[in-house]
């Protein structure tokens, strides 16, 4: 059954599209993303793109992009605050976790780009380092869970979440 996500309609070929992805996002042990656009209210897919093995999703939003798609092979389906940086600015994020195999969608309220941006930055920043400490084999847990915990207030207070699957 179609969901709506605000005045966009997500159609059942999409849905189906999303779930075969994570299926081959554990096949492949890849992430794997694409960009939403507007079809006269209905989402279609386009800009289908597939990482390296154990690189993060290059999400890359093109004119026109009002939404990615993307999965998270090691993880949830919670949005790193970049996933959500990208959101303020295009609408929404679609994140499929293979840790937890759910399908969520997040989707910026009206008129809270810019305070989500602001408040994101310094989460960015953080985040990017922690990234960096790690593949450098520097063990940073504790700060990754504190800006984890950051970002989710930043979604829960700018971003309506709906499940897809």
């Amino acid at each position: 059954m179609p969901i709506k996500l605000g005045k966009y309609t997500l159609p059942d070929n999409l849905i189906d599209r999303m779930k075969q992805t994570m299926k081959d996002t554990r096949r492949g042990k890849k992430d794997i993303t694409f960009n939403l656009y507007d079809e006269s209210g209905d989402l279609i897919e386009r800009d289908y793109a597939v990482t390296n093995q154990g690189s993060p999703t290059p999400i890359i939003i093109k004119e026109g992009c009002i939404g990615n798609f993307h999965t998270h092979f090691t993880s949830v389906s919670k949005m790193s605050p970049i996933d959500a940086f990208f959101a303020c600015r295009i609408n929404m994020m679609i994140i499929g976790g293979i840790r937890d195999n759910k399908i969520i969608c997040c989707m910026i309220r009206e008129r809270e780009s810019a305070n989500c941006e602001k408040e994101l930055k310094p989460l960015v920043i953080e985040f990017q380092q922690i990234v960096s400490e790690q593949r450098m084999g520097k063990n940073n847990i504790d700060s990754g869970l504190k800006n984890d915990k950051d970002t989710q207030n930043v979604v829960s207070k700018f971003f309506d979440v709906v499940r897809i699957g």
